[in-house]
């Protein structure tokens, strides 16, 4: 990706409109050009009048976190960011496709498991556990800020609204933020940011002494879309923060006669619609308490990712030749030894997840590089490219959770050629 230029090269006659995406009384979204080089992009103005300080600021967090995270797979990528008298302007590349909101009422108000599951589902929490292994936390997790683009490069999916994204490293997570119907419990008790500003000035108190949270309510989120695309159904709808945690702790630890959670007899009897397999990721998914929600990289283990992983795969063919070129050219002597899945929850200290060229038969579990000659030498070399990255952004962002560092953690550029296209495998760390 281009790097993002600063706002000493912009000008908004640079920029062809073409058509308004959304209009707000605070900013619009337009579908423009680039006058220079015909590049498709989207243009977001901000009028500065009706700028207030908290949203300039949450403007500039935006931008940063895109700043930080260009070049990564499955990001919307930040071109430009300039302003003028008036307004305050930031371009992003337009990507293809559409968003899942669109792409389940196109599809007859929901998706089928074979349809979700390698379109969007596995590249969605591929993303995911790249953004996490990096320390970012998204926070806006939804069918809206989901753009789908499965018939296009292999497929994929692009995530857009970085507006309340923090980098743990280097902020806390102690406030409520997200659209409600996608919150997590841990977040919906959290005060608002404006609350936490009071607190920590009138009571004398730091924001680390605050409780936190950390990258598993994305998880929770990525859970309610994934019931929502497949039953066409929100699972969980009130009004307040009150009402949506009371109604959390209903659904899901009141059982049926049949031992279910009320989440799978709910929304109109739709519950019949998911499969065991579905309903098992949902409830590793949708844990109450974060420390037995499953993270990200530990979802693709599970049975429903894997048994759609070989149809995921064979759509990546352009990504499989850049692996298996990358793989040729490192020879390394000896193969790695597998281990066995990590317990439930995932994200232990001991081991991180590494990626594999191509699926093989299952191994303890697991989809293993079992092959022999030139496809085996080209997975392990790439399990040791992956492994070796991931170890150093898990480093980097390793203490984050017991607290809050001023301590970025280091930009990963050889992680992002393989996290969208290899199955993960866990691989001692030492």
């Amino acid at each position: 990706a281009e790097p993002a230029s600063s706002s000493a090269d912009g000008s908004k006659t640079r920029y062809r409109h073409l058509r308004a995406l959304h209009r707000s009384r605070l900013h619009t979204i337009m579908a423009a050009q680039d006058r220079t080089s015909n590049r498709p992009v989207v243009l977001k103005t901000f009028m500065k009048a009706r700028m207030s300080s908290s949203l300039r600021a949450k403007l500039e967090v935006e931008v940063a976190q895109l700043r930080a995270l260009s070049g990564v797979p499955g990001v919307v990528q930040l071109i430009q960011q300039f302003e003028d008298e008036d307004s305050v302007y930031i371009v992003l590349e337009r990507c293809p496709g559409s968003t899942l909101i669109e792409m389940i009422a196109n599809s007859g108000g929901r998706l089928s498991e074979a349809v979700l599951v390698p379109d969007v589902l596995i590249p969605l929490t591929l993303v995911l556990a790249d953004l996490h292994r990096r320390g970012v936390v998204h926070r806006q997790i939804k069918p809206e800020h989901t753009l789908c683009h499965p018939s296009e490069g292999g497929g994929g999916v692009t995530l857009v609204d970085f507006s309340d994204a923090v980098n743990k490293t280097q902020r806390c997570l102690n406030n409520r933020a997200g659209a409600l119907e996608y919150m997590a419990p841990e977040v919906l008790n959290k005060p608002t940011a404006e609350e936490v500003f009071h607190q920590v000035l009138y009571n004398g108190m730091s924001e680390e002494e605050l409780p936190q949270y950390d990258e598993k309510a994305d998880v929770w989120s990525l859970g309610v879309l994934t019931f929502e695309a497949l039953t066409g159904c929100q699972p969980f709808l009130a009004d307040t923060p009150a009402e949506m945690a009371r109604l959390q702790r209903e659904l899901l630890s009141q059982l049926d006669a049949a031992g279910s959670p009320w989440l799978f007899a709910d929304c109109g009897g739709r519950g019949h619609l998911l499969s065991r397999e579905a309903r098992s990721f949902l409830l590793e998914a949708l844990q109450l308490d974060p420390i037995n929600r499953s993270s990200a990289e530990r979802l693709l283990q599970h049975p429903l990712i894997q048994s759609y992983w070989p149809k995921y795969q064979s759509r990546q063919p352009q990504q499989q030749a850049a692996a298996a070129a990358a793989a040729g050219a490192a020879k390394p002597a000896l193969p790695l030894p597998l281990l066995r899945p990590a317990s439930r929850g995932g994200g232990g200290s001991g081991s991180v997840t590494a990626p594999v060229a191509a699926p093989s038969p299952p191994v303890n579990g697991m989809t293993a590089a079992a092959g022999s000659g030139g496809q085996g030498a080209a997975a392990v070399a790439v399990a040791v490219a992956a492994a070796a990255v991931a170890a150093t952004s898990r480093t980097a962002v390793g203490g984050a959770a017991a607290g809050c560092s001023s301590v970025a953690a280091p930009a990963v550029a050889a992680q992002k050629a393989s996290l969208l296209v290899t199955a993960p495998l866990q691989f001692p760390v030492r």
